[in-house]
């Protein structure tokens, strides 16, 4: 059986649907991890305006997007957004599509821990990976 690394080391937040949470702690920011089917094949111009796509279908509001990076990791393709959002301040949110769809979520905590943050959740992203036993 196949199982999805995000090796992100917070602590998990129990009961916190949907999907998987971590952090919350010392003032840092929540990080959400859902694991779905892999997409349906698409047919966009390319891989990036693909990942567009799942982004806007997953209803993922970033706020003005600041960053807006594209790259592979042990899942597949990824996009990964950081924005300022009106209500909830410096949020990132990153989709992931290969073998599974993987969804991730970033809401910050103290503003003084939201940059640290962010760079966990973005180095999560990148390495994230599917293992076989």
């Amino acid at each position: 059986m196949a199982e999805v690394i995000f090796p992100i080391e917070w602590p998990e937040v129990p009961d916190d649907p949907p999907g998987r949470a971590y952090g919350g702690h010392e003032g840092h920011g929540i990080v959400r991890v859902s694991i779905n089917p892999p997409v349906e094949k698409r047919f966009y111009r390319s891989w990036k305006a693909t990942l567009r796509a799942l982004f806007s279908e997953c209803g993922i509001d970033v706020g003005q997007t600041v960053v807006e990076q594209f790259g592979r990791n042990g899942i597949g393709a990824y996009l990964l957004r950081v924005g300022k959002h009106p209500r909830y301040g410096l949020v990132s949110a990153a989709v992931a599509s290969g073998p599974i769809s993987l969804v991730a979520t970033y809401e910050m905590g103290n503003l003084d821990k939201a940059k640290e943050d962010i760079d966990v959740f973005a180095e999560a992203v990148r390495l994230a990976e599917i293992r076989s036993d």
